[in-house]
């Protein structure tokens, strides 16, 4: 069984919410987990976007929310977000900083900052003062439901 983790500058939310949040019927239906099968603490960045309606193109001019950071010791299983995963193109970043590890992958890259962050950006766009360019990796799922692995 998974918990939910939330970011510090959220967790004042949760008590206002928390009575939407149960009747809001797609909450319990979606989900976005990751488990940490690794053997260092790792911190977690995701992007993710809707995917375009079956027969349209936005030709990826979309801004993408970016968020971070997520900590998960080894062993560690947890929520990040309440999203339908297939029906948005989910990226994410893990890093150790510390350890030297890093999980990415070829594609998107988006800015990350060393703070707890949430923004809208757009691929390959310059990064920000006190932000750093990063290659995420895109899993792509048409499940609700999805656990990404971090190894």
């Amino acid at each position: 069984m998974s918990q939910t983790l939330t970011r510090p500058h959220r967790r004042w939310l949760l008590p206002l919410l928390g009575p939407a949040l149960l009747v809001t019927p797609t909450i319990a239906d979606a989900e976005l987990v990751f488990c940490n099968k690794s053997p260092f603490p790792m911190d977690v960045a995701v992007a993710y976007v809707p995917k375009d309606a079956p027969g349209t193109s936005t030709s990826g001019h979309l801004p993408t929310k970016v968020e971070g950071w997520w900590k998960f010791v080894p062993g560690e299983c947890a929520q990040v977000l309440s999203i339908d995963a297939g029906a948005h193109w989910v990226s994410w970043y893990a890093e150790n900083r510390k350890a030297g590890r890093y999980l990415t992958g070829p594609e998107p890259r988006f800015c990350v900052s060393d703070k707890n962050f949430e923004e809208q950006q757009r691929v390959g766009t310059p990064c920000r003062s006190g932000y750093r360019q990063v290659q995420f990796k895109r899993d792509e799922t048409r499940a609700r439901k999805h656990t990404f692995t971090l190894n």
